[in-house]
């Protein structure tokens, strides 16, 4: 085993890094709604929607990977952040993205892409969101509404990360970046 994991396999993922403006106004949501103490707040730098998971990768598929992204052509679009909900019984605590047809389009294009690829691909349906906090309490006190007015940002990029162990309290390392048109 090596630092990418077993046999040079690396857990990676496609995804959109939250924007600095709306990063901060998710921080300042995760301190006003999320008692001290309760759960694992996601560090900011770490803020991002998963556009694909992709799991554990040989590092001989990087190349391919990357170029296959590369090729890809998808306009930028502006994400709204509309509802905060708890999944799998406090596990998650997230915040929902309204699935503007522009973030379904990239997330669809991707998704044909990387199964061209032969890399196998989840089969749950894509729902669009930002995890804020893991393993909350039941008797968190996490209030669940919409948000009241929707949190937007404008989206001018897609991204290769990769999960690795926690280092300074990060979670994921961006290894490619690329750019949206128009």
């Amino acid at each position: 085993m090596n630092a990418r994991g077993q046999f040079g396999r690396r857990r990676l993922f496609l995804a959109i890094w939250i924007p600095p403006a709306l990063r901060r106004a998710l921080l300042q949501e995760v301190t006003r709604r999320l008692p001290a103490g309760a759960g694992r707040r996601v560090a900011g730098a770490d803020l991002h929607l998963t556009l694909l998971f992709l799991g554990p990768v040989a590092s001989g598929r990087l190349q391919a990977l990357v170029a296959a992204c590369r090729r890809l052509r998808a306009p930028s679009f502006e994400l709204r952040l509309t509802q905060t909900s708890c999944w799998g019984e406090g596990r998650l605590w997230v915040v929902e993205a309204e699935p503007v047809p522009a973030l379904l389009e990239l997330q669809r294009r991707l998704r044909a892409s990387i199964a061209r690829l032969g890399i196998a691909l989840e089969s749950r349906p894509y729902r669009p969101h930002v995890t804020l906090a893991r393993d909350l309490p039941r008797t968190s006190g996490v209030t669940l509404a919409a948000r009241q007015p929707a949190l937007r940002g404008r989206i001018g990029s897609y991204c290769l990360a990769e999960s690795m162990a926690p280092v300074s309290g990060r979670r994921y390392r961006i290894l490619v970046r690329w750019p949206l048109r128009g």
